[in-house]
């Protein structure tokens, strides 16, 4: 039986299965939640956001939803905490700072002031901007890759990872939004 509500669903009635923490017991674990069966409701919390909104991250709630026994996967271990949602968070940063860096891109091969006569990508100042933003989106997306895969390969040292998984998500982050606000700098 399970009760509660999980905050920022993301693909919210889109979703055909969810996958839910949930205390059991004293174990935390995880269930498998059809997103058909009775008792699970949606509200709508995404409706106004400015950024992100066709994620439909919207509130799910759990009013004594009946799950098969083998829905239930327990972890038994509540002190490491689940990695792949900070290292999702980041990667969702990085390709909007990429797809920042591809338009300002788009932008400088169409851009042609009349003074100047040909496209600003021409311009060395141009080009240079232009490859420092990428050589500090393929250092934060090596960064994040890395550590993700040491977290998929290396399930015993995952307590010792933490701090790189932060590192890695607070330097992605803080790439992303330096390459973002360059790029409309250069544009």
């Amino acid at each position: 039986l399970l009760n509660g509500q999980k905050t920022w669903t993301t693909g919210g009635r889109h979703l055909t299965h969810i996958l839910v923490r949930a205390q059991v017991g004293e174990d935390v674990g995880e269930v498998l939640v059809l997103g058909s069966t009775e008792g699970v409701r949606w509200q709508e919390t995404w409706q106004d956001a400015f950024s992100l909104r066709a994620s439909d991250s919207h509130d799910v709630f759990f009013e004594n939803v009946q799950l098969p026994a083998d829905h239930l996967i327990v972890r038994g271990d509540k002190k490491v905490p689940n990695a792949w949602f900070p290292m999702v968070l980041a990667a969702i940063y990085l390709g909007t700072a990429i797809a920042a860096r591809n338009t300002v891109i788009k932008f400088a091969l169409e851009r042609v002031p009349t003074g100047l006569g040909k496209p600003i990508a021409t311009l060395p100042k141009i080009q240079r901007e232009i490859g420092e933003l990428d050589l500090a989106l393929q250092a934060a997306k090596a960064l994040l890759f890395e550590v993700a895969t040491l977290w998929s390969e290396n399930a015993e040292n995952r307590p010792q990872l933490l701090s790189r998984i932060a590192s890695a998500k607070l330097f992605a982050t803080e790439t992303a939004t330096k390459v973002t606000d360059q790029a409309l700098r250069i544009a």
